[in-house]
């Protein structure tokens, strides 16, 4: 398993913050608006990353399904 980027752990830790406050997921745009990222592509590819380690799943096309499996502590 790779280790996690900085911003890939805010990612990540930005998922956990919305869970907790609103008992569902983020989407890809409430992500970016969080982390101040305009590029949906980049938040996209942070969450592939995310999914490829075993932290996360989604099912593609659908927004709210985002899930954490595991918390990324480096």
């Amino acid at each position: 398993m790779g280790k996690l980027t900085k911003r890939q752990n805010e990612v990540l830790m930005v998922i956990v913050q919305y869970l907790e406050k609103h008992h569902y997921p983020p989407t890809m745009k409430e992500i970016g608006e969080m982390l101040n990222i305009s590029s949906t592509s980049t938040i996209f590819a942070h969450l592939e990353k995310l999914r490829r380690e075993g932290y996360i799943t989604w099912e593609l096309g659908k927004p709210r399904t985002l899930r954490i499996l595991k918390l990324g502590i480096n």
